[in-house]
């Protein structure tokens, strides 16, 4: 019997032949590489520091690769096979850009079943703790912390995600593919009963949070919450090229009982009074260009082409009245309608003559037409006077 305890293993216990292998760091200049590896339903394989496995071959169930820092995993796993769990034990330091942690696998079969699957896991099976106490009144599933000391030089990205379609993919369903996908679930009470006010619980699919903090001297160029960049090169066609999306999920039928909106600007109550935007919307910024053709429009619809939909109607296009508006509701070159509502235009095209059939047909007070010989006011509900025109 081979004894495993080692100082990185302190519980490691004995070989009794029923594992496959393993392999642990034996003293500050050992390292162990296996050029080829097969794991067949073994119950622990683990690689010790600064060791690698080129060429690992994953299958069965009931597998576990435990590796410590600066060691590297590369190889197959079988999709419906097994499963290739990695845990990064106690770290040291490593210089340089040498990763604390390498995983990498090629993935090929078969799913074999509909249940999620992935290729590396980060897992809480189980979660009944009070974390009430805890920084913001919760905790993390997965934690990644990146701190940047004095002295760093060049940009950071804390986390780096890439989906890189390299080769030509098989024919299917129109398949997605999706660098990040966040799915944020709840099915059982959160402590909230029925009634105004007594709702609890807020389920978020995506929070990303950008702060400056309070200091003198500091001169940033930019704060961005969120940057979305969407390119398509030449050369490639695209049915459609969206910037953001907002879709209501299979499934959805319960309106908001108080608020239910797709966009909304909101500033938070908590910690003070906030200043304020500027500007709620805006076309074009000063560190870019304008971002609309010539020929495009700014604010509009596209006709459905999927059948079976609710037709295209709406109450109102905008309402804004609830909005106390200081100089203007609406201002462009040579028109600008007030807060009281009135018009002040450079020029007033009615494009369709009507005729009132009689002084008391059917009117709006206000309403204007005309014909060949007469304009027609309305000046009261049903009540028409006219004034005739001729020319000169």
């Amino acid at each position: 019997m081979a004894n495993l305890k080692t100082s990185q293993f302190p519980n490691a216990g004995t070989l009794d032949g029923t594992e496959l292998f393993g392999v642990v760091k034996g003293g500050n200049n050992v390292k162990t590489t296996l050029a080829n590896a097969v794991l067949t339903n073994p119950t622990l394989a683990a690689l010790a520091s600064s060791g690698s496995i080129p060429n690992l071959n994953v299958t069965g169930t009931g597998t576990s690769v435990a590796v410590t820092h600066n060691a590297m995993i590369g190889g197959n796993l079988t999709a419906g096979g097994g499963a290739l769990n990695t845990h990064l034990f106690s770290g040291y330091y490593i210089g340089g850009a040498t990763p604390l942690f390498c995983l990498s696998a090629n993935v090929f079969g078969a799913a074999a079943s509909s249940s999620l699957g992935a290729t590396y896991e980060f897992n809480v099976n189980a979660d009944s703790m009070d974390a009430t106490n805890a920084n913001g009144g919760g905790s993390y599933g997965s934690f990644f912390g990146h701190t940047l000391s004095a002295g760093a030089i060049g940009g950071r990205n804390a986390i780096g995600i890439l989906l890189d379609q390299a080769g030509i993919t098989a024919p299917g369903d129109n398949q997605f593919y999706v660098a990040l996908s966040a799915i944020a679930q709840g099915g059982f009470s959160a402590g909230g009963t029925s009634g105004f006010g007594n709702s609890k619980g807020n389920l978020f699919g995506f929070n990303p949070q950008t702060y400056l903090a309070t200091g003198s001297g500091l001169y940033w160029n930019e704060i961005v919450g969120q940057e979305i960049d969407v390119g398509v090169q030449s050369s490639v066609g695209v049915t459609r090229k969206v910037g953001l999306k907002i879709v209501q999920g299979n499934g959805d039928a319960v309106h908001g009982s108080i608020a239910d909106y797709a966009i909304g600007l909101v500033n938070s109550a908590a910690g003070g009074t906030p200043p304020g935007w500027n500007v709620g919307f805006t076309f074009g910024a000063p560190e870019g260009w304008w971002p609309i053709t010539s020929t495009g429009t700014m604010i509009g619809t596209y006709a459905a082409t999927i059948g079976g939909g609710p037709s295209m109607a709406a109450a109102y296009g905008i309402d804004f009245s609830a909005v106390t508006f200081g100089t203007a509701f609406l201002k462009s070159t040579g028109f600008l309608v007030n807060p009281s509502g009135g018009t002040s235009v450079s020029a007033l095209t009615v494009t369709t003559s009507a005729t009132p059939a009689t002084a008391a047909a059917t009117g709006t007070t206000g309403e204007v037409v005309w014909d060949a010989s007469f304009v027609y006011v309305c000046i009261a509900t049903n009540t028409w006077k006219k004034a005739a025109i001729s020319t000169w």
